[in-house]
């Protein structure tokens, strides 16, 4: 009796610290994300009012749009992919779009800007979807996030991704890449630029979730004597992290330049959401031991969700021209 009575106990305690450390964590996404939507309007606001012609000194939009991002990244970021499961994480790259609808339609950073009936319905399908993610999602045991699976099928994924990512970055760069099939701008040509930008995003989320993990292991001073396997796939981590970022960016930024907004964005955010929702799986195991109705629950969200997106995103691109951050050459 006294020790079922203090096993019980156990399992109850076990259960608040997930319960808690879930919703902490979704209230860290959703702050991160409100940040990432402030600080790309502040940026977009420096460029509105010409702060490139000023000294650096004197650029305040500018500058608190990059001290959001930076902080966003090497903050919040760190402790979300620390304790929450990639599974939850990946569908709420839509709520970064939803977080700008939402400012610019206030006219708190930028000029007002209201919504159509188009980008409301979005927005409400990417709220109802991302409710059903973070109700029904894997919460995780706390352990997912720092002991990566290597089984034979997680190296596929990851292999065939840098695999498609390296080999396609190559063939961009070549200099007989222009043809008939794979002339810049296709629709063929778009969506393996995005599938390549997505490949090289899932792989800076692993590895993004891997460095938090190790980071939250030092902070609980736990013991690094069967850790070497973990260190390496934390040195691992900490080297692809700085090649795979900048080169998601370089390709994201090629397909928005050569196409329109309307397709590129939706392409890239389905083909990343899907890789990470495979990562999750694969890597982390979320989904062992998961209920059936939890799981449909989980997918319809996701789908719902990704629906809003692609919404929000021809929204997007019935009212603003299509050019990239930075074109080529600049």
């Amino acid at each position: 009796e006294p020790d079922g009575a203090h096993h019980l106990d156990t399992v109850r305690s076990q259960t608040d610290m997930v319960t808690d450390q879930h919703t902490l964590g979704i209230c860290l996404i959703m702050l991160g994300c409100l940040m990432s939507a402030a600080g790309m309007l502040f940026m977009k606001q420096s460029s509105v009012a010409y702060e490139h012609t000023l000294k650096p000194w004197q650029r305040w939009r500018f500058g608190i749009g990059l001290l959001l991002l930076v902080v966003n990244a090497a903050a919040v970021d760190v402790v979300v992919y620390g304790i929450v499961p990639l599974s939850i994480i990946a569908p709420f790259a839509g709520m970064t779009i939803v977080f700008t609808t939402l400012l610019s339609a206030a006219g708190v950073i930028t000029e007002r800007q209201l919504p159509s009936r188009r980008g409301a319905a979005g927005t409400l399908l990417v709220v109802a979807g991302l409710a059903c993610v973070s109700s029904f999602g894997p919460r995780g045991d706390g352990r997912a996030a720092s002991d990566p699976s290597l089984s034979p099928a997680a190296l596929s994924l990851v292999c065939a991704a840098l695999s498609f990512g390296s080999a396609w970055l190559a063939l961009r760069c070549g200099s007989a890449f222009e043809s008939r099939i794979w002339r810049r701008g296709s629709a063929a040509t778009t969506l393996c630029t995005a599938l390549a930008s997505a490949c090289f995003g899932m792989a800076t989320n692993v590895a993004m979730k891997r460095v938090s993990a190790l980071a939250s292991e030092c902070v609980a001073d736990r013991s690094l004597g069967p850790a070497r396997e973990a260190d390496a796939l934390a040195l691992a981590a900490l080297l692809v992290l700085p090649v795979a970022a900048p080169l998601q960016l370089w390709l994201l930024n090629s397909a928005l330049a050569e196409a329109r907004t309307a397709f590129a964005v939706p392409a890239y955010q389905s083909a990343l959401i899907g890789l990470n929702l495979a990562a999750a799986g694969l890597l982390f195991g979320e989904y062992d031991g998961a209920d059936a109705r939890d799981l449909s629950f989980f997918g319809g969200g996701v789908l719902c969700a990704a629906a809003g997106l692609a919404t929000l995103s021809l929204e997007g691109a019935s009212d603003v021209a299509d050019k990239p951050l930075f074109a080529d050459g600049e």
